[in-house]
């Protein structure tokens, strides 16, 4: 009969990503794809909407933010953004087929989630002061030199294909772990849990306040109609 302390100890689930970390990815998820189609003139073409989507955008991502300094532990920035050192090691041991260690994003993915973010202001900021002269004026424009819009209009179309690259390699790191590693990464942004061993659960915090981040939210929602809707105007 095989003794107790040979088996391995049982894994225990323990939260890692809160709702509104899983709804943010989501329905950024969504408005991407939307922020992609209505450009194509092949799918559906429509840039009325792509300058709602773009103000949805920047609303979330500025609630991200927020959410990176006061939301759940494995939200905070600074729960998944490593120095240089950290990152090499990691990379050293990527081709490893052993799972990580890290509960929340290792070093490569937090990285990866500062540089998204980065595209995304980029993205939507730029989009602001944009003019196509043709249809679509961005809200700040007005307040530049056409000079100067048309110089973010060009950033603006040439950072979209960077955040495109970025998402690709997104996908391509979810799949590379999927396959490879063995590790299932869409599965607790779904449903927010993480099996983990008993000595890494022992780390294990409550989610912050739903409530706190539909203020935040809120808040950064409101700024955005106010900033576009008012006061542009």
């Amino acid at each position: 009969m095989m003794k107790e302390e040979n088996n391995p100890p049982r894994l225990q689930k323990i939260p890692v990503w809160d709702l509104p970390v899983r709804l943010f990815h989501w329905i950024l998820v969504l408005l991407i794809v939307g922020l992609w189609a209505t450009t194509e003139e092949d799918v559906y073409y429509d840039m009325t909407l792509h300058t709602y989507l773009g103000y949805s955008v920047l609303a979330l991502v500025l609630f991200r933010i927020l959410w990176g300094f006061v939301g759940s532990k494995h939200a905070r920035f600074s729960d998944f953004i490593y120095g240089i050192p950290a990152t090499l090691a990691y990379l050293k041991h990527l081709p490893s087929r052993q799972p990580s260690a890290y509960i929340g994003h290792n070093p490569v993915g937090g990285w990866s989630v500062i540089f998204l973010l980065l595209a995304l202001l980029v993205q939507t900021g730029t989009g602001l002061f944009a003019d196509d002269d043709i249809f679509t004026t961005g809200a700040f424009a007005k307040f530049v030199s056409s000079d100067t819009s048309h110089f973010l209009t060009e950033v603006h179309e040439i950072n979209f294909n960077i955040l495109m690259l970025l998402v690709g390699l997104h996908i391509a790191a979810i799949l590379f772990y999927r396959f490879y590693k063995r590790v299932n990464l869409v599965k607790p942004m779904i449903v927010g849990t993480k099996e983990v061993s008993p000595e890494q659960a022992l780390t294990a915090k409550k989610f912050a306040s739903a409530w706190l981040a539909l203020f935040l939210l809120g808040l950064t929602g409101s700024g955005v109609y106010l900033a576009v809707f008012i006061w542009a105007k």
